[in-house]
């Protein structure tokens, strides 16, 4: 898999391969999508803004710019889907983000993320 964080536009870009479209789950949050509509990879904009609310503080641009390693999965909880994201800092440490995408992305995006 592969990352990469902008320091100056503050934009972090993770993906495991080729995308074909992109849809926004949330203001600023981004899912990318290859041709069978899985999720290959992750985009948010502000990263350091939008993941700290989303780690209570954790996450923070210091945090983004030491990333060791990210990884990424879609799960199922009874009828919803979760992406999971987890970051790894070269200090070892590891922060989990979750974002909900049952009813915004298809059901048939989900089945081989």
């Amino acid at each position: 898999m592969k990352y990469n964080y902008d320091n100056e536009s503050d934009i972090l870009g993770i993906n495991k391969s080729k995308l074909y479209n992109s849809i926004e789950l949330i203001d600023g949050f981004w899912v990318d999508l290859d041709k069978k509509g899985s999720i290959v990879g992750v985009e948010v904009l502000d990263a350091s803004k939008l993941l700290a609310k989303m780690s209570g503080n954790k996450i923070n641009k210091s945090f983004l710019e030491n990333l060791k390693n990210i990884q990424f999965s879609v799960n199922k909880y009874g009828n919803s889907f979760i992406l999971q994201i987890a970051f790894f800092s070269q200090d070892n440490d590891q922060c989990n983000v979750s974002v909900p995408v049952y009813d915004i992305v298809p059901q048939s995006c989900l089945a081989s993320a």
